[in-house]
C-alpha cells in the first residue's frame, strides 16, 4: 500500500513538473517576442533574447520573417518571405513566396517549393519602428527533389521592428 502511494505521488510530481516546465518556457520571454513554427506536427519555439528574431522589409517585392538559434554545435534557422502590401496593414493576408529552413534537414538549408495559392502570412499587429509585427502563417510546400514530400507548415510570431 505504501509503495503504491509513493509511486502515485512520484508520478504526480513528475507530471506537474512537466506541465510547469512547459509554462515556464512560454513565460521565459521577457519582451514578448517569439517565433513558433510547426512542420508536419513537429513544433519549434524561438524565444528572444536567447534566439535572434528579425523582420526585414526594405519594401516590395518581399518582406522576410527570420528566426535563428546558434549553439556551440548547431544552427537552426527559418526564413519566410512574403509579398507585403503597401503599406502592411493589420488584418492583411499576404502570399508567401519562398521559405527555407535548416529544420527540413536539406543540405545548405535549401528552400522548399511553396504553393503560393494556399500559403499566406496574416498580420494581427503592426506597429512603428521599435514596436511589433505579429501574426500567423500557413505554408503548403513540397520537397524540391524526389520524392517531393509534402510539408504542412504553420506558426505564429511577434517580432520587434528594427530600423
Amino acid at each position: 500500500m505504501k509503495r503504491v502511494s509513493l509511486l502515485f505521488l512520484v508520478s504526480l510530481f513528475f507530471i506537474s513538473c512537466l506541465l510547469s516546465c512547459g509554462k515556464a518556457e512560454e513565460a521565459a520571454d521577457p519582451d514578448g517576442q517569439f517565433y513558433k513554427i510547426t512542420i508536419n506536427g513537429s513544433t519549434t519555439h524561438f524565444m528572444h533574447p536567447a534566439d535572434n528574431l528579425h523582420f526585414y522589409n526594405d519594401g516590395p517585392p518581399l518582406a522576410v520573417l527570420n528566426a535563428k538559434r546558434i549553439t556551440v554545435d548547431s544552427l537552426i534557422q527559418v526564413n519566410i518571405a512574403f509579398e507585403p502590401g503597401t503599406p502592411i496593414v493589420v488584418g492583411g493576408n499576404y502570399p508567401v513566396r519562398a521559405m527555407n529552413s535548416t529544420l527540413f534537414g536539406f543540405p545548405n538549408s535549401s528552400g522548399v517549393n511553396v504553393n503560393g495559392a494556399t500559403s499566406s502570412v496574416s498580420i494581427t499587429e503592426y506597429g512603428e519602428i521599435g514596436e511589433y509585427i505579429a501574426g500567423s502563417f500557413v505554408v503548403n510546400a513540397t520537397d524540391p527533389s524526389p520524392p517531393n514530400s509534402a510539408f504542412a507548415i504553420s506558426g505564429s510570431f511577434r517580432i520587434q521592428r528594427q530600423p
